[in-house]
């Protein structure tokens, strides 16, 4: 909505194109993980972190699981878990060095995970009033805290993102699901065609 942008007067017009041109990007894409890369290295290029991680949703499992590199896939968040919760509630960023005393709820499943990422910055990713998943930004290379007006650019641009990603699982699961009639139809006609066959044989 609308409502974003009046609360931030400050966003400079150079600013308002780099949105407009990001949103642009994003809904161009349909495959997932494509998306994913192209928002990660925009979010780098941006905000000047070294790393940025994607978790997502995994409704079959109720995990949320990291998008990419391959090398750290393994890493899940637990949907009933303290940090998921502490987001769901919340619904806003965390600066993991303002606040030690949240991190410090957290499991130590959770705080070991931030620790090997080198998170800096928690954000959640809502869609419809769920967290459909979550970024963890590196710390910034100049070692600064992130600013009010970083942390309210990067909310558009998630906030973007969240909704990009959302279009593309849906457009992942229809794929799949066509894939699957048609595959099934196919099955139908084979079969048809196998009992005919035997028939002709008999």
């Amino acid at each position: 909505g609308m409502s974003i942008f009046k609360k931030k007067k400050n966003i400079g017009p150079d600013l308002g194109l780099l949105l407009s041109e990001f949103n642009r990007s994003l809904m161009l894409i349909v495959d997932k993980s494509l998306l994913i890369n192209n928002f990660v290295s925009k979010v780098k290029q941006i905000s000047r972190v070294d790393s940025v991680y994607v978790f997502l949703l995994d409704e079959q499992t109720g995990k949320y699981k990291l998008q990419t590199p391959e090398d750290k896939e393994s890493y899940v968040l637990d949907r009933k878990g303290k940090l998921i919760n502490w987001l769901s509630v919340n619904e806003t960023e965390l600066q993991l060095s303002r606040h030690a005393d949240i991190v410090g709820y957290f499991s130590t499943e959770e705080q070991d995970i931030l620790e090997q990422l080198g998170t800096g910055l928690i954000y959640p990713l809502k869609v419809m009033n769920h967290i459909s998943g979550t970024i963890f930004l590196g710390n910034k290379r100049d070692k600064t805290p992130f600013s009010t007006q970083e942390i309210n650019l990067l909310s558009l641009l998630f906030d973007q993102a969240a909704f990009a990603i959302e279009h593309a699982s849906f457009y992942e699961m229809q794929t799949d699901r066509t894939k699957k009639t048609y595959r099934t139809d196919r099955l139908a006609i084979l079969g048809e065609l196998a009992a005919g066959a035997a028939h002709e044989i008999r």
